[in-house]
């Protein structure tokens, strides 16, 4: 199942109400109360985290929101790139450490939080294009950009292979550059040249 995402309603950060009328909007029903944990993934580089990444991060976030306020034990897991998947990236000499990229992520996801009832944010090292998300039973939901959509077959396929039920897709709008273009982290770190 796939929910496209509108742009969130304010500041470039989804809420729970934007998460919940897109899933109204497209027919998909939220997971009910389970004593099983429930997972929402999402996964990048993060590197000179910006706008882009935000609004990724805080789809992820409002999702487990939701999926908590529905009495459902959710977590979000972050998967942050390890060297293994970066060495590619242009400019990569700019590219930030892995330590600072996982603090990045888990700073903004705490910043999100309501203080009475945070949301559980794990960052951990992904080594691999599919991480935990195609063998993890736990993870139902995982949270992509357009550009990055494509992916969704290649979990399909490896979840199938493991018996494993398909994740619901969530996929958001990318962030546009000044000047045009999309957001990113590797014209960021051009400029750094």
């Amino acid at each position: 199942m796939l929910v496209d995402l509108q742009a969130p309603s304010r500041d470039n950060v989804f809420s729970t109400d934007d998460i919940a009328s897109s899933f109204a909007a497209c027919g998909v029903t939220l997971d009910t109360p389970s004593p099983l944990p429930v997972v929402v993934a999402v996964g990048g580089t993060f590197d000179h985290l910006h706008d882009g990444h935000r609004r990724l991060l805080s789809a992820a976030h409002a999702l487990a929101r939701c999926l908590l306020d529905r009495g459902c034990k959710a977590s979000v897991s972050v998967g942050v790139s390890e060297s293994a998947l970066t060495g590619n990236k242009s400019h990569s000499h700019h590219l930030e450490p892995w330590a600072v990229r996982a603090q990045s992520v888990s700073a903004y996801m705490a910043c999100l939080d309501d203080a009475s009832s945070p949301v559980s944010c794990v960052p951990f090292p992904l080594h691999s294009a599919l991480g935990p998300v195609g063998t993890d039973a736990q993870i139902r939901y995982l949270v992509v950009s357009e550009e990055t959509k494509g992916c969704v077959s290649m979990v399909d396929a490896a979840r199938l292979s493991l018996s494993l039920p398909p994740c619901t897709v969530v996929s958001i709008p990318v962030v546009g550059a000044e000047g045009g273009g999309k957001l990113s982290s590797s014209d960021i770190r051009a400029a750094l040249e």
